[in-house]
């Protein structure tokens, strides 16, 4: 689909935030997940002068022992650094406003649009519909290629287990923790209305023995009454 999301050099925004909201929504449609790089403060007061956006794969983590404090071999961690240089640099302008300095495109490995819902900066997918879908409108895109774009990325969601039985995104994990979750207390719920109804049960049994009590006493008083007269 021909969507024109990237930056380029001189492109303004309002804010860091909306800097960040924008090339997070580049990289949701292009298939990669960023993360905060260097940040630049002004010597004196210490602001904010320029915050660097990376690829999530920027750098390399350090090496570790394969062997733990106990001797016991740990498991090994997946690899998610490679070194890529990809990034987007902001500078503030006296303005206020924030404006692109430097938009490194290329990266060092292989994009997946597919899998987006499960990488870092999009995992809370659906709370960051709204700023996605925004972004997109403020691109031009209009709403039939949002909705085939979302589309897509539902696709992608819904061939999560055969295409990558061992990545869960978060979402699934939390609904399936809220369908368990749900299935308990609906036992608990049924457990309650039993005991509820036992409790109605001898309650009413109990108000049906003290209606005939009281009837057997009135009666007997009508009969002392009658009796004397």
């Amino acid at each position: 689909m021909d969507v024109n999301l990237e930056p380029y050099v001189g492109k303004e925004f309002k804010s860091e935030q909306a800097a960040r909201e924008f090339y997070n929504a580049y990289a949701r449609y292009m298939g990669f997940s960023i993360r905060k790089g260097a940040i630049y403060r002004s010597a004196r007061q210490q602001a904010v002068t320029s915050r660097i956006f990376v690829c999530s794969k920027e750098g390399f983590r350090p090496e570790s022992s394969d062997v733990n404090e106990k001797g016991n071999i740990k498991r090994r961690m997946a690899i998610t650094r490679v070194g890529c240089k990809a990034q987007l640099w902001v500078k503030r302008q006296p303005s206020g406003m924030w404006v692109v300095k430097q938009f490194q495109r290329e990266h060092n490995h292989e994009l997946t649009p597919m899998k987006v819902h499960i990488l870092r900066s999009h995992k809370n997918i659906f709370r960051n519909l709204k700023e996605y879908v925004e972004t997109l409108k403020g691109a031009g895109v209009d709403a039939s290629q949002i909705q085939r774009l979302l589309l897509e990325e539902a696709r992608g969601m819904g061939n999560l287990g055969a295409r990558d039985n061992n990545a869960e995104s978060d979402d699934k994990r939390k609904i399936k923790e809220l369908s368990a979750e749900l299935r308990r207390e609906r036992r608990r719920s049924a457990t309650y209305r039993e005991q509820l109804q036992m409790v109605l049960k001898h309650m009413e049994d109990h108000a049906h023995h003290l209606s005939k009590q009281i009837e057997d006493i009135v009666n007997n008083m009508k009969e002392v009454e009658h009796q004397g007269s």
